[in-house]
């Protein structure tokens, strides 16, 4: 009979101290020494630490504790490289040296006594000969220059076919994500399988099923588990991620496995090949494990990468630039980006304006730098404005204000490569400051030539920087 849940997790705080009490005894003399970090709570480690905005704790730690940081995730320590000099000498000068990875629980299948991870590229958890070989395969058969171009072809004809659909439907509501899905995922299938895996030439489009099986086991790979931050609870997968994410998966392959079992028994018979992915998979021998789970990690993050390709290809009597931004509006984004920031590279402006509020104002000048609001901290970055832009701000944002206001002029050559201009609303760019690699980093007081307090009068904002 099963222990009841309220039970189990009752005795975990008592089976850790016990643990750790042993462990500690006899390792406290060999353990390594680690980067400076946040001291941890007991069980918990540093995740009260961490909050709903990792990105701006780890800001945080970084300022006090320096580029590489030591954290306890439960009993698992964490280091966390917060640096652009740090990240490289990780992932680059000493990528060998970390090729281990940690995989999510919720990520490890098996199929009876086979570890499917060990089968792919992804997530397998060591850098064995056969993972080598097998990206050696699929960097010279696979993902070469020459293999990528000789797809371009199909990447066009299948766009081609999604504008055709649309068109067919006009006057007709229809939903612009599916079609896209289905478009992005029979890319794929050809270039695998040679073969559309969803249909879009019906009355509908059915690939409902399969881009919910895509975006709920990735939504439960990215769920918190209690198996990865306390590993002796895996094997009982309290959650039920690992369970959830394995019936995914065997419903994810039924979609392909009956063209898997066709082209064998067709080269068995002597037909002729089609030199896709499914034909180098059989023409190394791969069996139908490894087949489903590189062709499954293929589908999920193939579908955000061709998005990418789509756009960057498709030429313009294909798709114009009103239909790319309804398509691929991420990929439209990131275009915009681009074409704001030469704007603001050619425009030469030498100050740019920060609308501070009071406390913000005080804490700047207390502390000497400040990562803005709530809006900044959700953003990821720190509102700026133009002067002419500031005037604007002000009355779409700042009518209704009840606390003092005021016009920070900023240096933006102090800024550096942090600062960005980005498009917000489809044609006007607006300065944000990032800071260094995008990093997040508080607007120094440094930067900040003059503060004027701004007077609302009869509707009206006011200071001598807008006069």
């Amino acid at each position: 009979m099963p222990l009841p849940l309220p039970l189990i997790l009752a005795a975990v705080p008592t089976i850790y101290v016990i643990l750790k009490f042993i462990i500690n005894g006899f390792s406290s003399s060999k353990r390594k020494p680690r980067p400076p970090g946040p001291r941890g709570w007991p069980l918990l480690g540093n995740l009260p630490h961490i909050g709903k905005l990792p990105h701006i704790s780890f800001t945080k730690f970084s300022q006090i504790y320096g580029p590489l940081i030591s954290l306890r995730l439960g009993p698992r320590v964490v280091v966390v490289a917060s640096s652009p000099a740090t990240a490289t000498e990780i992932l680059k000068t000493q990528d060998r040296l970390f090729a281990t990875r940690l995989v999510a629980d919720a990520a490890h299948c098996t199929d009876g006594e086979v570890d499917l991870n060990r089968m792919g590229l992804l997530l397998a958890p060591e850098c064995t000969d056969g993972w080598k070989a097998l990206r050696a395969l699929c960097r010279t058969e696979l993902f070469s220059v020459k293999a990528v171009g000789s797809q371009s072809s199909l990447r066009e004809k299948k766009v081609g076919e999604m504008v055709k659909y649309l068109e067919s439907k006009e006057g007709k509501v229809v939903d612009i994500g599916e079609v896209v899905f289905a478009t992005v995922y029979n890319i794929l299938g050809n270039v695998i399988f040679s073969k559309d895996l969803i249909d879009i030439e019906g009355e509908g489009v059915s690939g409902g099923l399969v881009k919910s099986l895509i975006s709920n086991s990735v939504h439960l790979v990215a769920t918190p588990n209690l198996s990865d931050m306390y590993p002796f609870l895996a094997n009982l997968d309290l959650q039920g991620l690992r369970r959830n994410v394995t019936k995914y998966y065997k419903e994810m392959c039924k979609v392909w496995e009956r063209i898997v079992k066709e082209r064998r028994d067709s080269l068995t018979v002597g037909a002729s090949k089609r030199d896709d992915f499914l034909d180098v998979f059989l023409a190394q021998g791969f069996g139908n494990n490894q087949i489903n789970w590189l062709t499954t990690g293929s589908s999920i993050l193939g579908c955000g990468a061709v998005i990418l390709w789509a756009y960057f290809w498709v030429p313009s009597p294909i798709l114009n630039q009103e239909l790319a931004h309804l398509f691929f509006p991420h990929v439209w984004r990131i275009r915009l980006v681009m074409a704001a920031k030469e704007e603001g590279a050619q425009s030469g402006e030498e100050y740019v304006y920060r609308i501070s509020t009071d406390a913000q104002w005080a804490e700047l000048q207390e502390k000497g730098s400040t990562l803005g609001g709530d809006i900044d901290k959700s953003s990821g970055f720190i509102h700026l404005s133009n002067l002419n832009q500031v005037r604007s701000t002000l009355q779409n944002f700042f009518l209704d204000s009840k606390v003092d206001l005021y016009l920070l002029q900023i240096d933006a050559k102090k800024l550096g490569d942090g600062l960005i201009y980005e498009v917000v609303d489809g044609s006007n760019s607006f300065p944000h400051f990032y800071g260094p690699s995008r990093s997040f980093s508080p607007l120094p007081l440094d930067a900040v030539v003059k503060a004027e307090k701004i007077v609302l009068a009869d509707g009206q904002f006011s200071c001598s920087l807008l006069d």
